[in-house]
């Protein structure tokens, strides 16, 4: 919960820092970098949206890594013990 409250915090943040910056700049500089000016506080979200989704991705990744390696480590205790059991 506390993630997506942050999550909110940081978009509206990065949409309020596009819409200054885009109200700081003349039509002229805007086409010279190739920026709409009504988009650019849509894209900018969606470039923090889509960082959030790779930070997911890997945290996911590195979990599921820990999970493998464990039950890997499971599964070698597992057999040596049944292996000493057997004798």
């Amino acid at each position: 919960m506390l993630k997506k409250i942050y999550r909110a915090i940081v978009l509206a943040q990065t949409a309020s820092a596009a819409v200054k910056v885009v109200a700081r700049m003349t039509d002229a500089q805007l086409s010279d970098i190739g920026i709409i000016r009504s988009q650019f506080p849509v894209v900018a979200m969606s470039i923090v949206e889509a960082e959030f989704a790779r930070k997911d991705i890997e945290s996911l990744e590195k979990r599921n890594s820990r999970v493998s390696s464990s039950l890997s480590a499971a599964t070698l205790l597992n057999h040596a013990f049944l292996q000493t059991s057997r004798t």
